[in-house]
């Protein structure tokens, strides 16, 4: 550990050149989340407090395994009950998971890359640092940020399996974020090391198969546990027709760069298709290429987490229609696909040159574009997730209203009576935003 935190203070001392870049996005990164924070539970986080309720009160865990359809989302009470005790339920301790784990994410994809010269200048692991900070990723709460830390820990993973530390450690990780943290995202970690341990197969057998067997395991404990405790979700039903799937892939390939606000304000998704098409084609290059020279890295295994996700995420969601692919939650997992992309610029430019050039300057704008609807929509956010809190004293105090409600917007989106009891118990408990009752205790 001590090495390896000399090795980080030495790489940076002798590239102070990027530090700059790297700090301001930092900066901006925080501020842009910072911007839409609001200290509000809504939607999904309801579909943890039974749990919650019945570990302070009845002292159980029997509703431990939580799960949504086919995800299996532990991990998000493990910090309701940090939160609970700590901070009383304050959401800004939600904020720093995700800042902190977006943040380590980038900075060990970056060093890695371009410490292991996987990435071949100082330009692109700059440009990949940004990337990885762009403000198409919106602030996280629930299962989805239980998800944001599955990634972090999917990365840490891939970085041991490519250092050779085939030991019981790995194989323990990836159980416990199949388990704990990722839900059913988790098919694009364990697809991703099942494919590289048929690829290792040819140069050690002992490793690729205990590799195999970690993948296969945690896939089948992952699968018994959800169909114990409610059914795996009928995903067959889910499929779309194949040109509504093929457009659903490339939203969902293009939409980690440009956003889905520019979708929102002006219902275009041409632009997204058009950035799928050309990055999905690229990195299909890439890949191939990669593989045809017995090239497999970090960056592959990233590169196939993220694209065996669309591939399962199209299979389950296409049916929802194109703007479905939009949503903020999916960008963690398919944003591999476009820092695939940046990190084999150098690569790719030297076989496709202007190739490299029409597809960067189309992205590129893309980007910008994006950006600007994200930076017009920031504005609106915490006054939007104000409207959902201020629902509460409603909820709680007005015997009428949740019968009077016409749907789950009027009940903080989620239903109205497991909100109303999760609201009471919170209450009672003097948490959230009750807390001011007792005390003023707060995370700076």
């Amino acid at each position: 550990m001590k090495k390896s935190i000399e090795k980080i203070f030495l790489l940076v001392k002798t590239n102070k050149v990027v530090l700059l870049p790297v700090l301001l996005s930092t900066l901006f990164l925080y501020l842009m989340l910072d911007r839409a924070y609001y200290n509000a539970f809504i939607e999904a986080d309801f579909l943890h407090f039974p749990f919650l309720i019945e570990f302070i009160e009845q002292k159980k865990l029997d509703s431990f395994f939580t799960i949504f359809g086919e995800h299996l989302v532990p991990g998000y009470n493990l910090f309701l009950i940090v939160n609970y005790y700590l901070f009383d339920l304050n959401v800004r301790f939600e904020f720093w998971i995700y800042f902190v784990s977006v943040l380590l994410t980038a900075i060990i994809i970056s060093l890695k890359g371009y410490k292991d010269r996987l990435i071949q200048c100082k330009l692109l692991a700059v440009i990949s640092f940004l990337f990885l900070l762009w403000p198409t990723h919106a602030q996280m709460w629930g299962m989805a940020l239980a998800s944001v830390l599955g990634v972090f820990l999917w990365v840490l993973i891939f970085m041991r399996i490519i250092d050779g530390k085939y030991n019981y450690v790995t194989y323990i990780l990836i159980l416990i974020n199949t388990l704990l943290f990722d839900g059913a995202y988790s098919a694009g970690g364990l697809t991703a090391i099942f494919l590289y341990s048929v690829f290792l197969y040819k140069y050690n057998v002992r490793k690729a198969v205990t590799l195999a067997l970690a993948s296969i395991f945690s896939g089948i404990a992952y699968i018994i546990i959800i169909s114990k405790i409610g059914g795996l979700h009928p995903l067959a039903s889910s499929v779309g027709g194949f040109f509504d799937s093929i457009k659903f892939i490339c939203i969902l390939s293009s939409s980690p760069l440009i956003g889905n606000p520019l979708f929102d304000s002006i219902g275009c998704s041409w632009i997204y298709q058009i950035a799928g098409v050309l990055v999905l084609g690229c990195t299909s290059i890439i890949f191939i290429n990669k593989l045809r020279k017995a090239n497999f890295s970090f960056f592959e295994l990233l590169f196939l987490y993220s694209l065996a996700n669309i591939f399962f995420i199209t299979y389950a969601r296409a049916r929802y229609g194109a703007e479905h692919a939009l949503g903020d939650w999916y960008i963690t997992h398919t944003q591999f696909i476009i820092l695939y992309f940046i990190v084999n610029l150098k690569y790719l430019f030297k076989s496709h040159c202007y190739l490299v050039v029409v597809v960067s300057l189309y992205l590129g704008i893309s980007a910008i574009v994006g950006f600007h609807f994200i930076w017009k929509k920031s504005f609106y956010v915490k006054a939007w997730k104000k409207h959902f809190v201020d629902q509460s004293s409603l909820i709680i105090n007005d015997e009428t209203y949740l019968r009077s409600a016409k749907s789950d917007t009027d009940t903080m989106i989620w239903n109205g009576h497991e909100v109303k009891t999760s609201l009471l118990f919170m209450k009672r408990h003097k948490k959230w935003i009750f807390t001011n009752e007792v005390n003023d205790k707060k995370i700076q």
